[in-house]
């Protein structure tokens, strides 16, 4: 192949031009790079100031995986926020690049390529397991993921360093990543439509610390739950069809029990 005949620095050079085309939005600039041998989907760890960029597949296979390399985020640590510790797809996909997107599948990404789930920083808390699908930013990324065959009943946990954080359903983290978007409804009925389970109860917006927290919140306040909202907002016709197509559980409600853990009716 054509990568196989370049040198060490050319392909750190072609790389590099994928990554900032991605960045930039370019698709004639991520055609260019790909053309001239870059990977088709890198995956990027560390910082602007000093990072790798290798094949995921390399990446995956080296199982070298320390959660100080893609600890790098914004204001929040939701996948929106994540500046390192993506692919390529999962990068279009938070930027929005539709058409980068559509190409960067039909050349051959895994649509639901994920990260490693055993990322750890701190006293021992994992974090990790994001898809493209996670780092979605809006709802038209969303429906293009689903269209190429994302699946949408996916979980991972947000990078944290000692919050104790549940890993969470795509779902369920709809609440948190777009509370007040217009689109809300659209995307969480989009994930349904395409196999997310409407009856998880989860704590997607806990950011809590260590210690008794999570376990106290679970005792004591109510998880996030999209079936129950629906049943709430008198959608008749919304919720008929979960019921007969979505799998909703008319016997709901779950409850926890003294550990904190989920007990679902038989």
């Amino acid at each position: 192949t054509l990568r196989a005949s370049i040198d060490q620095a050319q392909l750190k050079e072609v790389d590099q031009e994928m990554w900032d085309a991605v960045e930039a939005g370019d698709l004639k600039a991520v055609q260019a790079a790909y053309a001239k041998g870059a990977h088709l989907d890198l995956f990027f760890e560390g910082d602007d100031e000093e990072h790798v960029l290798m094949p995921f597949d390399e990446y995956i296979e080296k199982a070298d995986f320390n959660g100080d390399n893609v600890y790098d985020f914004g204001s929040g640590s939701e996948p929106d926020d994540m500046r390192v510790g993506k692919t390529c797809l999962m990068h279009a996909a938070q930027k929005g690049n539709l058409q980068i997107m559509n190409w960067q599948v039909d050349m051959g990404c895994d649509v639901n390529a994920a990260q490693p789930e055993e990322y750890e920083r701190g006293d021992g808390y994992t974090f990790g397991g994001m898809t493209a699908l996670a780092f979605a930013s809006s709802l038209e990324v969303v429906a293009l993921l689903l269209a190429l065959g994302a699946k949408a009943d996916g979980s991972y946990t947000p990078p944290q360093y000692e919050d104790n954080l549940n890993d969470h359903s795509i779902l369920s983290a709809c609440t948190c990543r777009y509370p007040v978007s217009p689109d809300l409804d659209a995307i969480q009925r989009a994930l349904v439509r395409h196999g997310a389970n409407v009856n998880l109860a989860e704590y997607p917006c806990y950011y809590g610390g260590q210690g008794e927290q999570l376990l106290d919140l679970k005792l004591g306040g109510a998880p996030t739950v999209y079936w129950p909202k629906v049943v709430a907002s008198s959608d008749v016709e919304w919720a008929r069809e979960l019921l007969t197509t979505n799998g909703a559980d008319p016997n709901w409600p779950r409850s926890i029990d003294s550990q904190g853990t989920e007990v679902v009716p038989q």
